[in-house]
């Protein structure tokens, strides 16, 4: 039976989120994977380790004109 459990790694100790529902001394194969944040927070993440010029720079009409400027639509009467 294979089981997924979180765990975090801390001290050279992974502890898992969760007991696991096997006996004690029960020999098992571990495989240890990094997890990865969801897109949205990696995006998110990366906002805001944007510098305050960069953000200050962007057009204030930038949401409703995103067309215009990532393919160079005309811009959309507001």
């Amino acid at each position: 039976m294979a089981i997924t459990v979180d765990a975090i790694y801390e001290n050279g100790i992974l502890k898992l989120s969760e007991p696991l529902p096997f006996p004690e001394h029960m020999r098992v194969s571990v495989r240890v994977e990094p997890v990865c944040p969801p897109l949205a927070e990696r995006i998110a993440n990366r906002a805001l380790a944007l510098p305050s010029e960069a953000i200050d720079a962007l057009p204030v009409d930038l949401a409703a004109q995103h067309d215009h400027y990532l393919y160079g639509t005309p811009k959309r009467p507001e």
